[in-house]
């Protein structure tokens, strides 16, 4: 890496986050361009005039500047609130006000207080108006570059849609989708969803049930926890939670199994669970007990009044 700053920008590409506030900075001075054009006439006259200090003209001028910082940040919120109407009237007021009343100043902080005001109009009225989605996704893309919910290459789930992180942009960010198509979310958009970030997960964590027959003795319905729980423990980068008989279903003894695999790694999870599955199926074949699926017993009367019950059995081995 280059010690020398300079060699660093010269050869260094712009990230999103540099762009970003290089593009701040031009917006910025666009809106206040002809508010200090106007000030550089008028500065050396209330220096001669009111006797000011140049440390304390330097601080009148950038009195604009921080009123339209201020009511970007603070008003034009208001507007999700009250309406965009409502503050882009109350933000012409302040800055009409803020305007007409730097005429009647006598001092330098009467005067840096109507700048403020009018500046802190300007702003409320610009980002209300014009650029509140535009700001919106800047101050998102800001977020997501300072917070890090995401970075680059991670895998993430938005909704129902998920894929890798190609690209953070000032206003977009880009997400390869397991499909292969790219989706494109706006940044504010982005950190208004719910957003899972697999990349920072350090174990999986599974769940899974087991069903058998009713048919199957007590004593090995008594076994069968013991059993799932050896063939977890089996299995290398695995820890056991537990292994319960949870319920009586419909068509079946339920049970219940947790555990977790000590690796974010999809593939080796499903390469844990099938080689589970298998050893359940084994210890089940080898102790006579068989899996449950779904059955329904249907009850019968003849017309000569003769009750036949036979059960019906829905699956596979129907």
């Amino acid at each position: 890496m280059n010690s020398d700053p300079r060699l660093a920008i010269r050869d260094g590409r712009m990230t999103s986050f540099q762009l970003m506030v290089v593009l701040i900075c031009v917006v910025l001075n666009m809106v206040d361009g002809f508010d200090v054009l106007a000030m550089s006439f008028t500065a050396p006259l209330i220096a001669r005039e009111w006797g000011v200090e140049p440390a304390t003209l330097g601080v009148l001028l950038s009195a604009g500047l921080v009123g339209m910082g201020a009511g970007a940040l603070f008003i034009s919120p208001i507007a999700d609130v009250i309406g965009r109407r409502a503050v882009v009237i109350l933000s012409v007021v302040i800055m009409s006000v803020g305007m007409f009343a730097s005429a009647a100043t006598t001092g330098v902080l009467e005067l840096w207080l109507c700048r403020f005001a009018t500046g802190l109009g300007i702003g409320g009225v610009a980002v209300a108006l014009a650029v509140q989605n535009i700001l919106g996704d800047l101050f998102a893309s800001l977020s997501i570059v300072l917070d890090k919910p995401f970075a680059v290459g991670d895998f993430i789930v938005v909704d129902e849609l998920r894929g890798e992180v190609e690209r953070v942009g000032v206003k977009t960010t880009r997400v390869r989708s397991l499909d292969g198509e790219l989706l494109v979310f706006a940044n504010s958009d982005l950190l208004k969803s719910r957003i899972r970030n697999f990349r920072q997960m350090r174990e999986h964590r599974v769940l899974f049930t087991v069903g058998i027959t009713y048919q199957t003795p007590r004593e090995k319905v008594g076994a069968v926890a013991q059993w799932l729980r050896e063939a977890v423990e089996a299995q290398p980068r695995t820890r056991f939670d537990r292994a319960h008989f949870k319920e009586y279903g419909d068509s079946a003894l339920v049970f219940e199994v947790v555990y977790h695999v000590l690796d974010r790694d999809y593939n080796l999870y499903m390469d844990v669970q099938q080689a589970i599955n298998l050893a359940v199926f084994e210890r089940f074949a080898r102790e006579g007990v068989e899996f449950a699926y779904p059955t329904r017993t249907v009850h019968l009367t003849t017309s000569a009044g003769e009750a036949a019950c036979g059960e019906l059995r829905l699956g596979a081995g129907a």
